[in-house]
């Protein structure tokens, strides 16, 4: 039997610390609790992992509707089949934080990391073979 949250259990975050917050781009705010949102605003709050990816994510927003970047999407799914596909299913899936085309028309792949691990820097090699695509990482205090 599973431990269920109740009002007066914390439950556990991210095991790197990290705090998951929400982001408006219609009030572009970002707040960590989705019921504090203005009432005044239309629009609907997404969850982020980190308060990095909510705060990039209202930059490309603005830059996509200045006509910057188009196509902009968040948590884009690459399945990674390493050596061959196991009965027609991937090894494993890289979930892109963003994807879009910059105004050269080049297709950009955005990771937001508050730390790079072990596992994150092989799934990057193997997308970057699989698919031909280098991820740019976004740290902790990194701007556009």
């Amino acid at each position: 039997m599973t431990k269920r949250a109740t009002a007066t259990t914390r439950r556990r975050g991210n095991k790197y610390g990290a705090q998951a917050v929400y982001a408006c781009d219609r009030c572009m705010q970002t707040i960590t609790n989705p019921d504090n949102h203005p009432s005044s605003c239309a629009g609907e709050p997404v969850r982020f992992h980190s308060k990095t990816e909510a705060r990039y994510w209202l930059v490309l927003r603005v830059d996509e509707r200045a006509g910057v970047i188009s196509g902009l999407k968040r948590q884009a799914a690459f399945p990674l089949y390493g050596a061959g596909p196991r009965n027609g299913k991937p090894v494993t899936t890289y979930y892109a934080d963003f994807v879009y085309f910059d105004q050269y028309g080049d297709y950009r792949v955005i990771d937001v990391k508050g730390q790079d691990t072990r596992v994150s820097q092989l799934k990057r090699g193997f997308l970057q073979a699989e698919y031909g695509v280098t991820v740019e990482l976004v740290t902790k205090g990194q701007g556009k």
